[in-house]
């Protein structure tokens, strides 16, 4: 993947207005997303759905930006 999962994390919620944590907020988390599930299943099963079509715009964009 192109630039840095905080890029990603940025991108991701300009995108679909999912919140997500950068990984390298946490020990040895450096290139993984953290999501908080800590909510009702229905938005989780949205919220999961999400992350593959702003990954997908996000490799567009940062192609574009090289």
């Amino acid at each position: 993947m192109i630039g840095s999962s905080t890029e990603l994390c940025r991108f991701i919620r300009s995108h679909s207005g999912l919140y997500l944590s950068d990984g390298e907020e946490y020990r040895n988390g450096e290139g993984f997303l953290r999501m908080n599930l800590a909510c009702p299943r229905e938005q989780v099963e949205e919220g999961l759905k999400r992350p593959k079509e702003s990954v997908s715009a996000y490799e567009k964009w940062a192609a574009e930006q090289c």
